[in-house]
């Protein structure tokens, strides 16, 4: 069953040969999530002492790049790397930290051949802790 789909869409200028400077897509998306950080009494190693809070991004970083081969193919450089929070309690049932929540991460670098307006997957890889299937689909529509 399908959960979520994450659609991005950007213009990315081809270069004609490695001559060429490369021109290159940054896109950067995310927020900062607060992560409980809790100090322990050495007298008392189950008793807190403290809780204080500090920050970690999460989100999708995507770069990518273009080569045009000519005959109409483009080489496409894509890198992909996406992070995300999971609660403790869905994956450490009965942890002392299972309230605590996990980050897990997926990082993907993929090179493919297209032509305008082809699509392939890029990936297809399965989450080891919830048995999520990521996929990512690329398409190419030249634009002249």
């Amino acid at each position: 069953k399908k959960q979520a789909s994450l659609p991005y869409t950007f213009v990315l200028s081809a270069r004609p040969s490695s001559t060429c400077p490369q021109s290159r897509v940054q896109m950067r998306m995310g927020v900062d999530t607060p992560v409980p950080v809790v100090t322990f009494d050495a007298a008392d190693p189950k008793k807190p002492k403290s809780t204080s809070v500090q920050y970690k991004t999460v989100g999708t970083n995507i770069d990518s790049s273009a080569d045009d081969l000519g005959d109409g193919r483009f080489k496409l450089f894509l890198n992909v790397e996406n992070s995300s929070t999971l609660p403790g309690s869905q994956a450490r049932a009965g942890d002392d930290l299972s309230g605590f929540p996990l980050f897990r991460k997926f990082d993907i670098s993929a090179h493919a051949i297209l032509r305008d307006g082809q699509s392939v997957q890029a990936v297809a890889a399965t989450d080891p802790v919830t048995g999520e299937v990521v996929k990512i689909d690329v398409t190419m529509n030249v634009v002249k």
